[in-house]
């Protein structure tokens, strides 16, 4: 069996992740597994189809992470009430985020297209074959979740045929009749039924067999990670501005290109833990000197899901003592001084240099003079000083 590549172990992490998101947004109280489930039909769906590997690889794909820039979803919305809702994942963010990534624009051409519907009345306007079959594939695994959530009982468990039914019933609509029929086959078949409630080990099979993807691990994770801020108006930009920070530092502090890769790499995902918090977390008026309990969990969440990806496993541990204080006073560990690698310092201050610089619930954006006097004060305390000294006199700081 072949090796299941870093991009894919990357989507599936992603996947999971929106999964987590979902559950903290719209989707609470519903099934931890809506994005690979998603992926899971779109696969199966393809293969009575007899579609070729290409449309199946990209539409398991698609449906994978067409979540990622998800709006609040209502769980009570299918089909064309949540087009008209406006309360439908922004598949065309994540399509925004991958265009342009060399082995990624299949992927991202599908996502644009997968709110189209077969009769031209979804978002974007596309109607019957311009449809491409991927987004078409897509979409029907993400209405084939949520009719699976709409059949639920006290229990949890989903009403299988009566969600067949009713996923039957968008033939001609929201999707072809081949791919509706196909779908809802899926959703009728008891041989299947394990793997819709629990897709997980079929989502890791599949992918195994996937073409391969000519894409950059770290070129995933540049473009991925700034979908899965888009919940939060205040995270926006967050980690890819900390790492254009910690870079700069960085390089000031003299650091070798192998250091300098862990930095990037340790702040692209240092947050992604934080993402799938309550909303009210976000709202605290002093997140910064008195941490909730919830927030400080959130190391542990970033680092769990670099644990679950080989190529991100150097940096899991960077990731986790991001926020220690070389004082002692800092969690998840109460680490002092060196017992502190470099770069999770490093990236502790980039991290607060990149929020002082964004407006926050609680307060104004601050500016560059602001911003060094926030650091000189914390400097020794709760920074590295070193670290505190190069972040101030760096030129790229000052842009």
């Amino acid at each position: 069996m072949n090796a299941l590549t870093g991009p894919d172990e990357l989507l599936l992490a992603f996947a999971a992740l929106a999964d987590d998101l979902g559950r903290c947004g719209g989707g609470r109280g519903q099934s931890g597994h809506r994005s690979r489930r998603a992926a899971y039909v779109a696969a199966r769906t393809a293969e009575r189809l007899s579609c070729g590997s290409a449309v199946l690889s990209t539409a398991f794909r698609a449906a994978l992470i067409q979540r990622l820039a998800a709006s609040t979803v209502s769980p009570t919305m299918f089909g064309r009430e949540r087009i008209a809702s406006g309360a439908v994942h922004d598949a065309a963010s994540v399509a925004a985020a991958l265009t342009g990534a060399a082995g990624l624009t299949d992927i991202a051409s599908t996502l644009a297209s997968c709110g189209s519907h077969w009769d031209g009345g979804g978002r974007p306007s596309l109607s019957g074959d311009a449809i491409p079959l991927s987004a078409q594939l897509a979409l029907a695994g993400d209405l084939a979740d949520v009719a699976l959530a709409l059949t639920r009982s006290e229990d949890g468990a989903p009403d299988l045929p009566l969600a067949a039914d009713l996923l039957a019933s968008t033939a001609g609509s929201e999707l072809s009749p081949d791919v509706a029929g196909a779908a809802s086959s899926i959703l009728a078949d008891p041989a299947l039924r394990r793997d819709l409630l629990d897709p997980a080990p079929a989502v890791a099979a599949i992918a195994l067999l996937l073409r391969p993807l000519t894409v950059s691990g770290l070129d995933v994770v540049r473009r991925l990670v700034v979908c899965t801020e888009a919940r939060h108006p205040y995270y926006q930009r967050h980690s890819t501005g900390t790492a254009r920070i910690a870079l700069a530092i960085g390089r000031k502090l003299g650091l070798d290109a192998r250091i300098l890769s862990r930095v990037e790499l340790c702040a692209l995902v240092h947050d992604v833990g934080e993402l799938v918090l309550p909303d009210e977390v976000f709202a605290s008026s002093s997140r910064f000197l008195k941490a909730p309990l919830s927030v400080r969990e959130h190391p542990a969440a970033s680092a769990r899901f670099c644990d679950a990806v080989p190529f991100l496993e150097e940096v899991s541990q960077l990731v986790l003592l991001h926020h220690e204080h070389v004082d002692g006073l800092g969690y998840p560990r109460g680490l002092r001084g060196d017992a502190i690698p470099l770069e999770a310092r490093i990236v502790g201050v980039a991290d607060a240099v990149d929020a002082f610089h964004s407006e926050r619930a609680h307060r104004e954006a601050l500016g560059n003079d602001e911003i060094a006097r926030e650091l000189a004060i914390r400097r020794g305390s709760v920074f590295d000083s070193s670290v505190v000294d190069a972040a101030i006199a760096s030129i790229e700081f000052h842009t």
